[in-house]
């Protein structure tokens, strides 16, 4: 990790293609602008966190309901030839 002090209008630039821009502090609030390519991802932390943890519910319950159905649709084949599962 490094770690830099930066004042207002100041800028980090990494790599060639990303630069970072330290546009405004007030109290202990810091506002920066991030300028990078199309192709290079810049998200949150805390927000990529969160979507990361909601698609693993997400896959986790769409699982569930699969082998949910899947139970069903057996119970209901095997009824169908005279036998059930119970």
């Amino acid at each position: 990790m490094l770690i830099l002090k930066r004042r207002q209008g100041q800028a980090i630039d990494v790599g060639e293609d990303v630069k970072i821009i330290l546009q405004e502090i007030r109290g202990s609030h810091a506002k920066i602008a991030i300028v990078a390519p199309k192709q290079v991802r810049v998200t949150r932390s805390e927000i990529a966190r969160s979507i990361s943890e909601e698609n693993k519910k997400a896959a986790e319950a769409g699982l569930k309901a699969d082998v949910t159905s899947q139970i069903t649709r057996v119970d209901n084949l095997l009824h169908k030839v005279g036998q059930t599962s119970e």
